[in-house]
């Protein structure tokens, strides 16, 4: 029989039984973070799809780099765009590099590393990860949902004032 101590209340069920929807809290948490690796993922795809096509709307509304320049409007959604997008390399570039560098640290003191685990073993935390790294993430995440939403407001700004408004 397994037992499991959820939010200090106790259940009991055979191997065999399943309880809800997961088997265990393992699985539970595994499928959070499958989840949550997902929803990571289509934001970064989504984000850049919205890049794309903020571009391809500016070329559309003003047909021309001359018009483009010739509007603020334009100017400063692509200038959000390209903020997006470099902040999206810069940001692949430093995670690629502080991953690079714990793993590291990790082969060369596994003692150390297992100590880590063991200390941060079923307690909620950032581990294996540094703990700055949590707020770096939620900061791109952030970048990542509201400049390309600026970039498409001030597109639609911009094609409103552009043919004027007959509402």
């Amino acid at each position: 029989m397994d037992e499991y101590v959820i939010a200090n209340i106790e259940i009991k069920s055979n191997s065999d039984e399943v309880i809800g929807a997961y088997a265990s809290p393992r699985e539970a948490l595994k499928e959070v973070g499958i989840a949550y690796d997902y929803w990571s993922g289509k934001l970064t795809d989504s984000s850049s799809q919205m890049c794309y096509a903020v571009i391809a709307g500016n070329w559309f509304v003003y047909g021309s780099i001359k018009e483009i320049f010739a509007s603020g409007w334009a100017m400063f959604s692509l200038f959000s765009v390209l903020l997006t997008l470099s902040v999206n390399l810069i940001f692949s570039y430093v995670m690629a590099e502080w991953m690079r560098i714990r793993f590291e640290c990790a082969e060369k003191n596994s003692s150390q590393w297992k100590l880590e685990f063991k200390e941060a073993m079923g307690k909620p935390g950032d581990w294996p990860y540094p703990s700055s790294m949590k707020t770096v993430v939620i900061l791109h995440r952030l970048t990542k949902t509201v400049l390309p939403i600026i970039a498409g407001v001030l597109l639609i700004i911009g094609a409103i004032y552009r043919d004027g408004f007959k509402g």
